[in-house]
C-alpha cells in the first residue's frame, strides 16, 4: 500500500510529502522526543490536568530551548527525515537551496509533518495536544490556506482547517 500523500498551500506554493512508513516513523519519533524534551522541560509545571496552560512567555521559553537544539546535527537529520520526499509545486527540491533564508516556511512544514505523522499519538496526550492547539491558533489562514491528503486510491480529499 502506498504511503498517504499530504499537501499544504503556503503562500503561492503547493507543498507535498508522503507519510512516514511505520518503521521510519517509530525511529524518527524517538529522535524527535529527545530533541523536544528540553523544550517541554522549559515549560515547567503548566499542567492543568486537561493539558497545558500555555502563555506566550511560557511558549517563548520552550521555543528558545528547542532552537537551542538546532545546532545539534541530529536536529537537522530529524527534520530531513520528517520531509524525505518533499515537493514544491510538484517538483523535488534541494533542501539547502530551497530553505536558505526561509526558515519560517521550513518550520511550518516541519510542524505540519509532525502533526500528520504523529496526530494519533499527540491527540492521546493532553499536554502535547495543548501544544499543537496553541501552535495552530497562531498560524494565520493565509499561511495554511488549504490542506489535502491523498490515500492509496489516488483520490484527493480536502481536510478542513481546525477552528
Amino acid at each position: 500500500m502506498p504511503m498517504r500523500l499530504h499537501e499544504i498551500q503556503i503562500g503561492a506554493d503547493q507543498w507535498s510529502v508522503n507519510s512516514l512508513p511505520a518503521t521510519s516513523g517509530l525511529v524518527t519519533s524517538g529522535k524527535l522526543a529527545s530533541l523536544v524534551g528540553p523544550s517541554l522541560s522549559a515549560m515547567g509545571d503548566a499542567s492543568t490536568g486537561e493539558g497545558l496552560d500555555i502563555t506566550d512567555s511560557l511558549a517563548a521559553k520552550a521555543v528558545g530551548a528547542l532552537l537551542g537544539q538546532m545546532s545539534d546535527p541530529k536536529a537537522v537529520q530529524v527534520i530531513k527525515e520528517l520531509l524525505p520526499d518533499i515537493r514544491k509545486n510538484g517538483k523535488p527540491i534541494t533542501f539547502d537551496l530551497e530553505f536558505a533564508e526561509d526558515y519560517g516556511a521550513l518550520m511550518r512544514l516541519v510542524g505540519w509533518a509532525i502533526k500528520f505523522n504523529f496526530a494519533s499519538f499527540l491527540d492521546a496526550h493532553p499536554a502535547l495536544r495543548s501544544i499543537v492547539q496553541w501552535t495552530e491558533q497562531r498560524m494565520s489562514d493565509s499561511e495554511l490556506s488549504h490542506l489535502t491528503s491523498t490515500g492509496a486510491s489516488g483520490e484527493s480529499s480536502s481536510r478542513a482547517k481546525p477552528a
